[in-house]
């Protein structure tokens, strides 16, 4: 119990759900030939992440019910697991949506460049610096201020200011550089009409090469919209929370708003998931598909 807020008993089914989702988000990606672009790909390397938070925050929770806190386990190598694992996340979290902004920027303002230099090889490559990165972030706290509770700190609610200053820093960078290309992609969407675009081909083209361009294109849209919409649901669920760090950092904040915020800032992940479900139509074939055939599996 945190003031009054039963937070073991809160986290660990919360944490499960939030394991499930993203093995689903995973699987389904991985199963589904139509999800495998670049902008997916990083998708399911963020649902990575989460995972990792998630395994974390379901051993806290299961180190902090009644009975198993203040045995022999050692709660401040968890605590600074806990807090390498939670600021990690948020990095390759933040550092990943960037990503995705810039891979739908690039491909709606710059198509012939980004078919020419953007390929899945360097999507990969530079998902793996970010993981180096916030794998190594995320070790920190084990090694540097993994005594930190002999000095009746709390690495959760109370990290070191120098430790938090890099992700923070990034968060805010990151959450202006999205906004700058959504709001570019935007702008572009209202200025370019469809047929502005198929005159662009002139007469030589056929119908057949229109009809492919405007449904390449509105299928562009399409993922830019979702992609915003998943930007804003990170945007709204993280900030109240990185502000509250913030200034838990330099000066006190109210446990009772404090742990329910560090809540809110999880569930982006959940909430990601239902918005992929329903807006993205090939995500949601092959979640069917993939329940279909554990049904059929289980009759056979």
């Amino acid at each position: 119990m945190v003031n009054g807020f039963p937070t073991p008993y809160i986290s660990l089914p919360f944490s499960i759900v939030l394991l499930i989702q993203n093995l689903l988000t995973i699987i389904i990606i991985r199963r589904t030939p139509k999800l495998h672009t670049h902008a997916n790909i990083v998708v399911a390397s963020i649902a990575g992440g989460d995972i990792y938070l998630a395994l974390v925050c379901i051993t806290s929770g299961i180190v902090y019910l009644p009975g198993v806190r203040n045995t022999k386990l050692n709660n401040a190598l968890l605590e600074a697991s806990m807090c390498g694992a939670g600021y990690s996340s948020l990095l390759l979290s933040v550092s990943q949506l960037g990503l995705i902004a810039i891979d739908r920027y690039t491909y709606i303002v710059y198509p012939l460049y980004y078919m020419a230099r953007i390929t899945k090889r360097r999507i990969y490559k530079t998902i793996a610096c970010f993981w180096l990165v916030g794998i190594v972030y995320g070790l920190v706290p084990l090694f540097v201020y993994r005594n930190a509770s002999d000095y009746n700190i709390c690495l959760i609610t109370r990290p070191p200011f120098e430790y938090i200053a890099v992700p923070i820093v990034l968060y805010q960078v990151e959450v202006i550089l999205i906004f700058v290309c959504y709001f570019i992609i935007a702008r572009l969407a209202f200025q370019r009409k469809k047929a502005s675009r198929v005159r662009q081909l002139g007469f030589n083209g056929g119908i057949s090469s229109r009809e492919a361009f405007i449904t390449g294109r509105t299928a562009a849209w399409r993922s830019v919209k979702f992609f915003a919409t998943m930007y804003g649901i990170f945007f709204a669920c993280t900030y109240p929370a990185v502000l509250a760090i913030l200034i838990n950092s330099v000066d006190s904040f109210p446990l009772s708003v404090f742990v329910p915020l560090m809540f809110l800032f999880f569930m982006h992940s959940m909430f990601n998931f239902f918005a992929y479900l329903n807006m993205n139509k090939d995500f949601c074939l092959g979640f069917k598909h993939l329940f279909m055939r554990k049904i059929r599996n289980n009759r056979n």
